[in-house]
């Protein structure tokens, strides 16, 4: 009787570990591996990304994730999911319909076959060669002087223009012929997507350095390229398309740059060719409309737009007209206070109006004893008229340095 419950006790123990040993044997079976080649060459594919999915009759599901090593090889190893359930692992509905998509940068997006009710104890081998895309992620050109001659050691930058910060692609030198040529790889311009879909698609310009100056004439932003074509940029360097800033700058956010040096006395586009220009050395910019599409640049920032002064409603000309010779100027000091006082002293609004009131009743002190009332008076009624409604005449974005304070002292009350 001991031997029998010996015997059955060795018994369940087997079972035990036969089924402990059987599950994880099936567990560790759940591998799909493989190696992925090129069409150029038969060559292995490295740093491919590779995607297992489990087709289904509603949404694919995706199994696992790899990239492809220096060989191109590749191994996923998926655990459960949909493929497992209730019933036996024997019964076909809970298998995976197992099928690989892979992206590798210069060739084409490729995908398997499909391997139905892929059993799980076993291993799934699937290879898969990608066709190589010929020219692809290339950018490639000549950099000339304006003599025609070829630029030799240029550094050129291929960007890709976004609507935040820019992204750098890849760079070259010009060799003594003055060709480059750009290989760029995977970026913001590879998606889940095809490669055929725009939103994946750079928008590619260029910029050349040469001589510790940056100068660019890409002609324009070659928008939706394509990925599978080579693009074809010729540069030619002239005095005009050259621009200076610090070498350590990011080539490829050097659109605040963009435009050299702005034309003198003469009104120009904002958003055109002269986009963040640089007025030049003793002039200033100034934006004659409110939406910053006019500017020009003029030499004194002080009295940029109308003449300053007192400007009193209409309605009421008839009656401050005598306070406006008055006022005259602490008049004068509030307007290039308003339009230069935030750039230069770091003045606030509120800064410039309590010292137009305090300048007016300096003025108002000066007066006989029995004339300052009424003019205090006025004094308030002025300063409540600019709390009320000079908001939009003072300038934060607009305003210019200008040391008006030390300038034009002389103009100002005492």
């Amino acid at each position: 009787m001991v031997n029998f419950k010996r015997s059955v006790k060795l018994f369940l123990i087997l079972c035990f570990v036969f089924i402990f040993v059987s599950s994880f044997s099936i567990q560790a079976k759940r591998t799909i591996y493989g190696k992925i080649t090129s069409s150029k060459g038969n060559k292995p594919v490295a740093g491919a990304v590779v995607k297992a999915y489990d087709s289904d009759p509603g949404s694919d599901q995706r199994m696992g994730k790899a990239t492809t090593n220096s060989r191109g090889e590749y191994r996923i190893k998926y655990r459960d999911g949909a493929w497992d359930g209730k019933k036996t692992k024997r019964h076909t509905s809970w298998r995976p319909d197992i099928y690989i998509v892979v992206v590798a940068p210069e060739h084409h997006q490729g995908k398997s076959k499909k391997y139905n009710n892929q059993k799980l104890k076993n291993d799934r081998k699937i290879n898969l060669k990608l066709r190589y895309m010929e020219g692809a992620r290339t950018i490639q050109g000549r950099v000339m002087d304006s003599s025609g001659r070829a630029v030799k050691g240029a550094l050129v930058t291929a960007c890709d223009s976004d609507v935040g910060k820019d992204q750098r692609m890849g760079t070259a030198r010009t060799s003594g012929n003055g060709n480059y040529k750009i290989t760029y790889r995977s970026g913001s311009w590879d998606g889940a997507k095809t490669d055929g879909h725009t939103q994946w698609r750079p928008d590619i310009y260029i910029v050349v350095h040469k001589d510790d100056f940056h100068k660019f004439k890409s002609p324009k932003v070659y928008k939706d390229h394509k990925l599978a074509k080579k693009l074809v940029i010729n540069v030619l360097l002239s005095s005009k398309s050259g621009v200076k800033f610090p070498s350590n700058k990011d080539m490829c956010n050097y659109k605040k740059y963009a435009g050299g040096t702005c034309p003198k006395n003469k009104n120009f586009k904002t958003t055109g060719g002269w986009k963040g220009c640089k007025c030049p050395k003793g002039y200033y910019k100034h934006y004659i409309d409110d939406l910053k599409l006019i500017a020009v640049c003029i030499s004194n920032p002080c009295f940029m737009g109308e003449k300053p002064g007192c400007s009193t409603p209409h309605v009421g000309k008839a009656l401050s007209w005598k306070w406006d010779k008055t006022f005259h100027k602490a008049c004068v000091r509030h307007d290039l206070c308003y339009r230069n006082g935030y750039a230069t002293y770091h003045k606030s609004r509120k800064n410039c109006d309590v010292d137009f009131l305090s300048d007016m009743n300096k003025l108002c002190n000066k007066k006989l004893v029995a004339l300052r009332p009424p003019c205090y008076a006025a004094a308030i009624a002025y300063y409540k008229g600019v709390r009320k409604g000079g908001k939009s005449s003072f300038r934060t974005k607009n305003s210019h340095i200008c040391y008006y304070e030390t300038k034009y002292k002389h103009l100002f009350a005492k």
